[in-house]
């Protein structure tokens, strides 16, 4: 069980929630990527955590467990897309969908299956070569003033992939955790 920033818990099945004034997701560990113990994948929870998401609309591009977005729905998101090109971590995220009845709130598939919309935020916890090829899109996806956080990738990966947003994204200082690194961008 773990808690970020005092407003999220993500516990599993067989633990007993610590609180009920913090919102609180139920994951097990599974076939996909994703229950917040990584040091990427809880940076980014950190920073939803840290973040008025209250009525916004959310993409969790290569979404693995579904965890950033189960999260971005507990912390008030109004839509949240959830995509992956992995069959089993969609199937993961359904499943976990469930087990957490958010299950309207939240929208799964394949991008291939899925035109997205022009969101308020996007998050990508995947690796820098996809963060890389993928920054063109990224930027018709997000919102002018949007946010984007990028995850996945270690710290001696940081210029490069700040390289392939500084077009279109004001992209703030480099958050690290251990040898893995969080980038925050706003949409320009």
């Amino acid at each position: 069980m773990k808690i970020f920033a005092d407003r999220l818990c993500v516990c599993p099945s067989w633990c007993e929630l610590p609180r009920d004034d913090i919102a609180h997701i139920i994951l097990d560990p599974g076939l996909a990527f994703g229950t917040g113990t990584h040091e990427t994948t809880a940076a980014c929870l950190e920073w939803l955590a840290q973040s008025d998401l209250k009525g916004k609309s959310v993409i969790d591009y290569g979404c693995g467990s579904g965890i950033l977005a189960l999260a971005a729905v507990k912390l008030g998101a109004g839509k949240v897309y959830a995509v992956d090109i992995d069959p089993q971590a969609l199937q993961a995220s359904e499943e976990n969908a469930k087990r957490n009845k958010i299950t309207d709130q939240l929208v799964i598939a394949h991008p291939d299956d899925i035109q997205l919309p022009v969101v308020d935020v996007l998050l990508a916890n995947v690796l820098l070569n996809p963060l890389q090829e993928l920054a063109h899109h990224f930027a018709d996806l997000v919102q002018p003033s949007g946010d984007l956080v990028l995850s996945g990738l270690l710290s001696t990966q940081v210029e490069e992939c700040l390289e392939a947003y500084q077009s279109w994204f004001n992209m703030d200082e480099p958050v690290f955790k251990q040898e893995w690194s969080l980038l925050h961008g706003t949409r320009i």
